[in-house]
């Protein structure tokens, strides 16, 4: 609405009753108009400042109140978009369970991955195979592009919480993994 002070002391001297005990500006209640009218147009820019906060997108002062409700830490090195980010994607994120759900979660935050199942050892197993025992069956890696240590600690955190409780993940950061012409997932710089 209004982007100045001046425009509040016009409005609110133009609300006034008629008579002479309102005209002039050299008395006390004109004094009070010139009061008033700053903090008028303070509470227009905080209302107008409230819209930007309740959008996730653009949120700034609450982004800490909403951590709080999702029951997110921040690392301390954590930039605004990126615990912003992890806000949108604790709320976005509806469950699943399989090895495309974990890879979406991932790319919609804007990084690749890709997971590996290590395989049981059968006889009949084919040369290169990732094969193990008992033991690691039901452990998978997960390899993404390098990333921040906040959002390696955000991404850990994530992981251990979506993916099904029987399994162990192990996090591997290698930037060089996704080359050229890797087509393994779609590096998303906007979220959904």
């Amino acid at each position: 609405m209004a982007n100045n002070i001046e425009v509040y002391k016009s409005i609110l001297r133009k609300i006034l009753p008629r008579g002479k005990a309102w005209q002039g500006n050299d008395n006390d209640f004109s004094n009070l108009i010139d009061g008033l009218a700053p903090e008028f147009k303070r509470f227009n820019d905080r209302a107008e400042n409230l819209i930007n906060e309740i959008d996730l997108y653009s949120v700034e002062e609450l982004l800490e109140d909403f951590e709080k409700e999702l029951d997110i830490t921040p690392a301390t090195d954590s930039t605004i978009d990126e615990r912003r980010n992890n806000v949108i994607s604790k709320i976005n994120t509806t469950g699943g369970q399989s090895k495309n759900y974990i890879i979406s979660v991932i790319n919609k935050l804007g990084y690749l991955a890709k997971i590996e199942e290590y395989n049981p050892f059968l006889a009949g197993s084919n040369a290169g195979e990732v094969l193990t025992n008992s033991d690691w069956l039901f452990t998978f890696k997960i390899t993404t592009e390098e990333v921040s240590l906040s959002v390696k600690i955000f991404l850990i955190a994530l992981i251990n919480k979506i993916k099904p409780a029987h399994t162990i993940a192990i996090f591997d950061y290698q930037m060089s993994y996704f080359e050229a012409g890797d087509t393994v997932g779609i590096k998303l710089r906007e979220l959904e």
